[in-house]
C-alpha cells in the first residue's frame, strides 16, 4: 500500500571547495591563488562566489579566467650534466680543490648554462 508512495533517496553529493588566497579585489571580481597538484595557480572570479573571505567550490574555481603565462609551455634544452661538465672543464674546474679554490669560476658556468635558459624565456614571451 506505502511501496506507491516511496521515493528512491539519491545520495547528497559533497561540495568540495580549496582554499585560496586573495591577491587583489576591485569592482566585483577577486584574483586568488591556490595551489592544485602542488603548482601555484591564479585565476579571476567573481567574489560573489568566495566563501568566509578564503574558500572557493572547486566547480567555480575551474571556471575561472587564468591569470599570467604557462611557463611549462616554453620549448627550452634541457640542462644536462653534461652541459655543465664542459662550462666546468673549459674553466679549469677538474677536481673539489678546483671547485674550493676558484668558485667565481664554477659561478660563471653555471651563469652561462642559465643564460641559455633565460634566452628561451626571453624568445619565449616575446613569441607571445
Amino acid at each position: 500500500m506505502y511501496d506507491d508512495f516511496r521515493q528512491e533517496v539519491k545520495p547528497v553529493e559533497e561540495i568540495k571547495v580549496t582554499e585560496v588566497k586573495v591577491i587583489r579585489e576591485s569592482d566585483g571580481s577577486a584574483l586568488v591563488e591556490y595551489k592544485e597538484k602542488g603548482t601555484l595557480e591564479r585565476v579571476t572570479i567573481s567574489s560573489k562566489v568566495l566563501i568566509n573571505g578564503n574558500k572557493v567550490k572547486d566547480t567555480l574555481l575551474k571556471k575561472g579566467i587564468p591569470f599570467g603565462i604557462d611557463w611549462s609551455d616554453i620549448n627550452m634544452p634541457a640542462v644536462t650534466p653534461q652541459m655543465l661538465n664542459q662550462e666546468l672543464r673549459s674553466r679549469g674546474i677538474w677536481t673539489a680543490d678546483d671547485v674550493r679554490s676558484n668558485p667565481q669560476a664554477v659561478r660563471n658556468a653555471i651563469s652561462k648554462v642559465q643564460g641559455e635558459l633565460f634566452s628561451q624565456i626571453v624568445k619565449f614571451v616575446t613569441d607571445k
